[in-house]
């Protein structure tokens, strides 16, 4: 399916097209329309879909000859006849009675603005196309460019091409576009494609110029999959929770921990477990869907995990299955065993709890719901993979090497470019900008403005943990949590206005909110008085200025001089001494491209 975007752009792979252009198209026209006008709105491709669907039923789009565009899907209702069949059948016929001009400019003559650009291979099923774009289409944009029907199919192609590149027709939409999208489809890669690879390569580059501009894939044709894939999820926490109970030994340890500290030890597990199933991933990439599966199951794991927690905080201290007055129970308090008697956690702390592990499970739901969603994603666009620069091919040999030209030196920063892009999903400046500094990729991947708003909100009740636990405790319950759902919708607010820039910032406010409930179960801090008077927050309030203090200087440190060797600079802009070679490794890599 290695065929050239020179189709897209208005050649048949059959008949040459004619040198004629109609008076839309045709720049040294009076009538002339700007490229980046040549866009069709949603409601056109709802009708376009509507005209193809019916010739295809009545079969006037039959199979194609060539045995190399043929494919088992033709009759799919999902999927369809490929593009080239319905430029054939469809496009070509309608716009030649209308006098020759594009599909685009025959249902909008004045032009409509390109807001979104559209790459895809033309080997897809037109209604797998048509679905996934307007699935996919921005709420705020009013026109997309769509190679195929924005530009003309019977005649005037060469003309087009003639100019430079850079002032072709796809390039002037792209530069008026705000944003990027990515068709995959279910037969090949769109990067197999060469004039793919080199418009997605100009979207990098308007990306890192233009703060505006956004790259991103399209989202799947269905969600009924990820859904059946999200009910364990919300079945393995209340699972784990409630199988404690038919097991005599929880009820033997449940009292090692108190209940705070049972879901902090189990949120600390599953961050540990997190980090070895991402290496893990990692060394899997080679094997296909394997890496996902095996996230997936991770994440089912750190949710029945954190059930577990649940279900030990609830049977061992707040169900009264079990009685602690007149035994002597071992406990673990920060990794200290102390015997405690019956004083073993604050009256109000089962509010705090529960904040905790709600907080901690939705955003584990949502982490398993982004997994599925790329692992679906995978399988519909053929692994979105990419062997090199080089192995991407066009029909014309003249395009061909009118790209190459164009890219010369180019290749390893490309391919650089795309399996960014693979891993992450979309890019914009403000993604250049994190990835900059350092972050990695898996964090920059799962940073969706839900996600980041959930672990925000899981923030909140792990740092609120001890005054929502007093102020609960002393009867004034309603009062804690509308407080802390104030500083849940301040960090709702605060998270929306910045977004991507705010990744490390909610990681590391999460990591350490996490810690100071973790050090804050001393028996320091945890004493009898403290427990009967409810005063655990006055007395973790050093410990917890010093533990932000700690967080805000980590920002500090990282927005200044990022997290990693960057432009040769390390912690505090000292010069990072492998930096030179990191440099000539990379140039070497370059040179073996060329």
């Amino acid at each position: 399916w290695n065929f050239s975007l020179f189709s897209c752009l208005g050649e048949s792979n059959e008949k040459p097209a004619a040198d004629s252009l109609h008076r839309l198209h045709d720049p040294s026209s009076r009538e002339h329309i700007d490229p980046s006008m040549w866009g069709v709105s949603r409601e056109d491709i709802a009708y376009f879909e509507g005209q193809v669907r019916g010739l295809w039923e009545r079969g006037d789009i039959p199979e194609p000859e060539d045995p190399k565009l043929r494919d088992s899907r033709h009759n799919d209702p999902k999927i369809g006849p490929n593009i080239y069949q319905v430029v054939e059948h469809y496009v070509k016929p309608a716009t030649q009675d209308a006098g020759g001009m594009s599909w685009a400019l025959m249902r909008n003559p004045k032009g409509l603005q390109c807001d979104l650009f559209a790459t895809h291979a033309w080997s897809e099923g037109v209604f797998e196309f048509t679905r996934k774009l307007l699935s996919s289409w921005p709420q705020d944009a009013k026109g997309a460019y769509v190679c195929f029907l924005a530009n003309p199919q019977t005649s005037g192609v060469s003309r087009l091409l003639a100019a430079d590149l850079a002032d072709s027709p796809f390039a002037r939409a792209l530069s008026a576009a705000r944003y990027y999208v990515i068709i995959p489809n279910r037969f090949s890669s769109v990067y197999n494609r060469l004039w793919c690879v080199f418009e997605t390569h100009l979207a990098f580059e308007k990306a890192e110029k233009d703060p505006d501009f956004q790259i991103f894939m399209a989202q799947p044709l269905s969600y009924f999959r990820v859904a059946m894939y999200c009910i364990p999820a919300y079945a393995l926490p209340i699972a784990g929770a409630c199988l404690l109970d038919a097991t005599s030994w929880a009820h033997d340890i449940s009292c090692l921990f108190g209940p705070l500290m049972w879901v902090v030890v189990i949120v600390i597990l599953c961050e540990l477990l997190h980090q070895i199933a991402e290496r893990t991933a990692t060394c899997l990439s080679h094997v296909p869907m394997v890496p996902m599966y095996f996230s997936v199951a991770c994440c089912y794991m750190e949710l029945f995990l954190t059930g577990v927690g649940a279900g030990m905080a609830w049977i061992g201290h707040f169900s009264g299955l079990i009685d602690h007055t007149g035994h002597h129970h071992m406990q673990v308090q920060f990794m200290m065993f102390k015997v405690k008697d019956d004083q073993r956690y604050e009256k109000g702390e089962r509010w705090a709890v529960f904040a905790v592990f709600v907080a901690v499970v939705l955003t584990a739901v949502h982490k398993v719901f982004m997994s599925l969603v790329r692992q679906v994603l995978e399988t519909e666009g053929m692994q979105m993979g990419i062997e090199s620069v080089f192995h991407a091919d066009c029909f014309s040999s003249k395009d061909k090497l009118r790209i190459q030209r164009e890219i010369d030196g180019e290749e390893a920063r490309i391919e650089l470019q795309l399996i960014q892009l693979r891993e992450v999903g979309r890019y914009n400046m403000a993604i250049k900008r994190e990835h900059d500094l350092g972050i990695n990729a898996s964090h920059l991947r799962n940073s969706t403005l839900l996600r980041i708003v959930l672990k925000a909100c899981a923030s909140s009740a792990a740092w609120s943990t001890w005054w929502v636990t007093d102020m609960a405790g002393r009867g004034h319950t309603e009062l804690a949590l509308c407080i802390l759902g104030v500083l849940v919708v301040i960090m709702i607010v605060v998270v929306r206005r910045w977004e991507i820039r705010l990744v490390y910032a909610v990681h590391w406010f999460y990591n350490w909110g996490i810690f100071f409930a973790f050090c804050s179960n001393n028996h320091h801090f945890f004493t009898r008085n403290a427990v009967l008077t409810f005063t655990m927050t006055e007395h973790t309030l050093a410990l917890e200025l010093a533990i932000f203090g700690a967080y805000l200087f980590q920002c500090w440190h990282y927005y200044t001089f990022g997290r990693s060797c960057r432009k040769g600079k390390l912690c505090f802009g000292m010069t990072c001494p492998g930096y030179e070679q990191i440099v000539k490794n990379a140039d070497e890599a370059e040179n073996m491209y060329i």
